[in-house]
């Protein structure tokens, strides 16, 4: 049984270095959303003809900070869950009730 609740401890580790790994994707997406949209309206800048090229520009870059704003924001993680008085793992459980200790969560 103790081996079953070791492992049950390591878990939180992986799935956060997974989600930090996830949080800084969003960031590298939307920082390279706000270079090509950068990209963009500097090319229709420089030759006026391509209006169409300024307005996707700027679509990119709203693009690009809405995302790396969302990507600040602090999250919640739901993935793991562990009873705060028994270390049992709760992930998924519905009911509010460890079915190991019977306490309420």
């Amino acid at each position: 049984m103790t081996d079953l609740r070791d492992f049950s401890f390591t878990q939180p580790s992986l799935a956060e270095s997974r989600i930090k790994w996830a949080a800084g994707a969003q960031v590298r997406g939307a920082l390279f959303n706000l270079l090509i949209g950068a990209g963009f309206i500097a090319f229709s800048i420089f030759d006026p003809r391509f209006r169409m090229i300024l307005w996707m520009g700027g679509l990119f870059v709203a693009f690009g900070l809405f995302n790396l704003i969302r990507s600040r924001l602090p999250k919640e993680s739901k993935q793991f869950r562990l009873c705060a008085h028994c270390g049992y793992n709760i992930t998924g459980n519905t009911t509010g009730k460890c079915p190991e200790c019977g306490k309420f969560f």
